[in-house]
């Protein structure tokens, strides 16, 4: 928390102060974690600039930094690398103290954020899980410097440890060079009904830069079935307007088509006060879910910032067109037409995946004779999205 927010401080104090500012802050960066050249960067690669910015923030003698409290997202690793402070991912418990730090001096390196490799005389392990991917899995540690007696209920016993390991709880990943990252906690991990599992950390690093957003929380929330709704919680820096308020739709929904179909975010609740935080400055997720599943007043839900107009267009064709496409829809999904919704999304409300939603675009481009734009994949969800852009497109070639 602390890290990001010196990184989002920095980047909206810089736009507040113009676009010329703001340009030069991102050849800072970009300079500096190799993205650009000198000649480039032009005066964002000189000492100077990055002496002011230095003098603004926490001066000129930072040699080190660390973070081990939670999980760096991409965007703060890059922006404090790139303004000349050496910022490090790591890796500790309170059980165990720290274990691992990313130790390799190269930038780019470092922008990959891993937690490095375990210190001297720490060994790690992975209890692979259900999905038996060996290098995934529940991390356990042997170190030293594990604690040896815990008070539960005023009685002092040893720790429990299997075979000298210490089970942390956090999901890790490791590769061939012996590497590792924290992918989240064990208790914290959504399953969907096809069985995968989604990390909210991944996810909350996409949100955690959008304008007003001060903090955000993803977490499972249980719906029909057995099904987990992947939903986020937004901290905000202001009370939104009506106008921001779309702005803050519009900004969710650009950064959820990104996702995975998989990954991509349900529902979106504003918290009216403060995300609860523990003393480790981390989110309390099980006071959340509580309070959503309370429906607690502290949470406006808000809705996607979507609404197809059909008015200009013929209504016949309209008409026509959503007979077809949700027979497509109905095609791919292997569910019957009257069971789909035209408004509803292919994979959020009717179970699609990537796979299925392939298949879809080929189908739907043979039948309308029509190549849809890279750029709209991901966007396009609903039975309405696709019909929308059938009917532009051939008003346009009608035209």
């Amino acid at each position: 928390m602390f890290w990001d927010n010196i990184a989002t401080t920095l980047k909206r104090t810089a736009a507040l102060q113009g676009p010329e500012r703001a340009a030069l802050l991102e050849k800072i960066i970009a300079y500096r974690t190799r993205k650009i050249s000198k000649a480039e960067a032009g005066i964002g690669a000189s000492n100077i600039a990055l002496r002011k910015l230095h003098h603004q923030l926490l001066g000129h003698h930072i040699r080190y930094c660390i973070s081990g409290g939670g999980a760096l997202s991409y965007e703060t690793l890059k922006t404090i690398n790139g303004i000349g402070y050496p910022l490090y991912n790591g890796y500790g418990l309170t059980e165990v103290g720290v274990t691992s730090v990313e130790l390799v001096p190269d930038v780019i390196q470092r922008l990959k954020s891993s937690i490095g490799k375990p210190l001297f005389k720490v060994e790690y392990k992975i209890l692979p899980s259900e999905n038996d991917q060996p290098l995934l899995g529940e991390l356990l540690i042997k170190s030293p410097t594990i604690h040896r007696y815990e008070i539960k209920n005023g009685v002092m016993v040893p720790t429990v440890l299997e075979d000298g390991y210490f089970h942390t709880g956090d999901i890790a990943l490791t590769d061939a060079s012996g590497n590792y990252w924290i992918k989240g906690r064990i208790k914290d991990i959504i399953i969907n009904p096809n069985g995968e599992n989604v990390y909210p950390e991944e996810i909350e690093m996409h949100f955690k830069s959008i304008a007003n957003v001060s903090n955000c929380a993803v977490l499972g929330i249980p719906s029909a079935g057995a099904k987990e709704k992947i939903t986020l919680v937004l901290e905000l820096s202001v009370k939104p307007t009506p106008e921001q308020l779309e702005e803050l739709k519009t900004a969710i929904k650009n950064v959820n088509v990104t996702l995975p179909g998989y990954k991509q975010v349900e529902t979106t609740y504003i918290i009216q006060d403060k995300l609860p935080i523990s003393a480790s400055m981390k989110v309390q997720k099980f006071l959340l879910r509580e309070g959503l599943l309370q429906q607690s007043e502290r949470f406006q839900e808000i809705g996607e910032a979507r609404f197809i107009d059909f008015a200009s267009f013929d209504p016949d064709l309209i008409d026509t067109l959503l007979k077809q496409v949700r027979t497509l829809f109905a095609a791919a999904l292997l569910l019957p037409e009257a069971s789909l919704s035209d408004a509803g999304h292919f994979v959020n409300d009717f179970g699609g995946d990537s796979l299925s939603y392939t298949e879809l675009i080929s189908n739907i481009e043979e039948k309308f004779a029509i190549a849809f734009p890279e750029e709209v994949f991901g966007q396009l969800a609903s039975i309405n999205d696709f019909v929308g852009e059938i009917a532009k497109y051939k008003t346009t070639i009608k035209s």
